[in-house]
Formats: structure tokens, C-alpha cells, sequence
């Protein structure tokens, strides 16, 4: 229970000491993520992302071994938010290997972890390659798989944010090939991020759906 306070002043007298001893600094991480308390292992993450890529093998094989463990929704944000900041930032294609290899898994648990981690990519403006989060996702959207359903939805607002024509697009598609009825429900529930005109286009693909057996 040590005060927010407390962990950023950690956060700040380590992050120089990350920056010039990185091998020391992974094994604090280490050490920090097998402790039984969620603020030491909260602190691994945020650690994790101020270290040099050098190798960057180093710090993404933790992020993916750590990420496909059974993580509390926190700690699951803090490791994706902050300890995959500098990949995202300096290897973006690292990250998205990464992205990738969590959403094609068959485990529910492996593609909510891949969707969560698209989320600060999208976000980040300077990211510009969303026609890869597109063609990453289709067939995810395509399923209708329900335990999937919100981790779309937050990530198609945040695509509906950065580009509301190209997002529109998209979902128009994937409607226009998909007869899955969670495939339509999602889209329905997605038409409050888009303008009245976005969201007139979007209802037409919707009633011309394919339907089940045709």
C-alpha cells in the first residue's frame, strides 16, 4: 500500500540509473515482478519500459512472457502501458510482433491481452500504420466472439477517435462480409462514436447484411 507519491519519486531516481546500467536494472525488474505485492510488481513495469533496447530481445521476451500469464486487469495496463512505452516508441514493429502473436492465439485470454495492447499504439499520433491495427483485427471483428465484444469496442472508439472515415469504412466492410450476428451487434453498438452522416452509411450496411444461409 505505499503511496502513489512514493512510487512516482521511485520512478524518478531510478529512470537514469535504468538508462545507464540496463542489465542491472532487469534484474531489479526481476526481482520486483516476483514479489507477492502489486506495487512492487507495478513498479517491474514501469522499470521495464525505461530500460535500452540493447538487445530489445531482452525486454520483449519479458513483455511476453509476463503478458500471457493471468494478470489483473491493473497490472496487465501498467505492463503494456509503461513497460512496452520504449518499444512502442523506438521499435514499433517489435510491438506490433508482439500484437500479433496475442491475437492470432486461441485463447480468449492471449487476444483481450492483444487488443489491450493495440490501444497506446493507436493513441499515439504519431503512429500512423492503421490499416495494419485494421487487417490485425478483422477477423476478430468477423467472429463475434462475445468475450471479445468490449475489448473491440474500446479499441474501435480510440480508431473512431484518430480517424472516424477510415474506422466507418472498415466496419462497413466488415459487415458487408460477415453474416455473424455478433459481428452486426457490434457495429450497432459502435454508432454512437461517428456523425450522424457516418452513422446513416453504417445502418444501410447493416440492413444489407448478408444473412445465415443465403
Amino acid at each position: 500500500h505505499a503511496a502513489p507519491l512514493v512510487l512516482r519519486q521511485l520512478k524518478l531516481e531510478l529512470a537514469r540509473l535504468c538508462e545507464e546500467h540496463p542489465a542491472a536494472a532487469l534484474a531489479l525488474v526481476d526481482v520486483l515482478w516476483q514479489d507477492e505485492y502489486l506495487e512492487p510488481r507495478m513498479l517491474a513495469a514501469s522499470l521495464l519500459g525505461m530500460v535500452p533496447l540493447q538487445p530489445a530481445g531482452e525486454v520483449r521476451q519479458r513483455i511476453q512472457e509476463w503478458g500471457s500469464a493471468d494478470l489483473d486487469v491493473p497490472l496487465l495496463d501498467s505492463l503494456i502501458e509503461e513497460g512496452g512505452q520504449r518499444i512502442r516508441r523506438e521499435k514499433p514493429e517489435f510491438w506490433l510482433e508482439l500484437v500479433e502473436r496475442w491475437l492470432s492465439d486461441l485463447s480468449v485470454q492471449m487476444r483481450v491481452v492483444g487488443l489491450r495492447a493495440l490501444l497506446p499504439l493507436v493513441r499515439d499520433r504519431n503512429f500512423e500504420n492503421l490499416p495494419r491495427v485494421y487487417r490485425l483485427t478483422s477477423q476478430l471483428v468477423q467472429s463475434g466472439q462475445p468475450e471479445l465484444q468490449g475489448d473491440l469496442l474500446q479499441l474501435i472508439q480510440t480508431l473512431a477517435q484518430r480517424s472516424p472515415m477510415e474506422t466507418a469504412y472498415y466496419l462497413r466492410q466488415m459487415v458487408s462480409i460477415s453474416n455473424n450476428s455478433g459481428t452486426a451487434r457490434l457495429v450497432r453498438r459502435c454508432l454512437p462514436f461517428f456523425s450522424e452522416e457516418a452513422q446513416t452509411s453504417l445502418k444501410k450496411a447493416l440492413s444489407n447484411r448478408p444473412q445465415p444461409g443465403r
